[in-house]
């Protein structure tokens, strides 16, 4: 009965010696496809060509991100620029209206003539009564 016992372990061995080498064949070379070792070194290449593709598209994208911040902050100046142009042409338009308006013309030889004349009549209309 031992002797069975034995011999049933050591066929047990054997069974379990066998499974590993079919085990480390199928990862090793395969079973009509590509072995698994196969496929983590073409998953490993690929997700390395990812990983690069990934970086050079974040790196595009901070570029053109820097690109529309600058064409805004621009923008924004240019925005400035109008506004304080359309003001001053205001504020100035405004101040020529009133100093216009505001400011006595000065008069002409004419229009100081005719109101001497006035004044002359004035005074002689005055005296005769």
């Amino acid at each position: 009965m031992p002797n069975d016992a034995i011999d049933y372990i050591n066929r047990d061995i054997v069974n379990v010696k066998t499974e590993l080498q079919n085990i480390s064949k199928i990862v090793r070379d395969g079973n009509g496809q590509p072995s698994l070792m196969q496929q983590v070194a073409t998953l490993q290449n690929d997700l390395a060509h990812t990983e690069i593709e990934l970086r050079e598209q974040i790196v595009d994208l901070q570029e053109r991100l820097r690109v529309c911040n600058t064409k805004h902050t621009e923008n924004n100046k240019l925005g400035w620029h109008f506004q304080t142009a359309i003001w001053v042409a205001l504020i100035g338009s405004i101040t020529s209206i009133v100093v216009h308006y505001m400011d006595p013309k000065p008069q002409s030889e004419t229009d100081r003539i005719l109101e001497h004349i006035s004044q002359r009549l004035d005074q002689i209309s005055d005296t005769q009564k």
